[in-house]
């Protein structure tokens, strides 16, 4: 069995795609002027722990948090 490597399945998808897989993860976004506010729907500590889990390598775990924010325009 394949299990794929979300982080890869994300970088390699459509913009539109990309932000149907962060709606199932982030309830809302909250940007004020003196910051940010996602409120996630799982722990995004679990969701990157388990990145690039199959093939043991390193996931940038900033790089994926600004890619995120990148998405959805903030």
């Amino acid at each position: 069995m394949n299990i794929p490597n979300w982080y890869n399945v994300f970088e390699q998808t459509s913009i539109a795609k990309k932000k149907m897989m962060l709606s199932t993860i982030i309830n809302k976004v909250e940007v004020k002027r003196d910051g940010i506010k996602i409120d996630f729907k799982l722990r995004i500590s679990q969701f990157i722990g388990t990145m690039g889990a199959a093939d043991d390598t390193q996931v940038d775990t900033g790089r994926i948090l600004t890619d995120c924010a990148n998405v959805i325009n903030i």
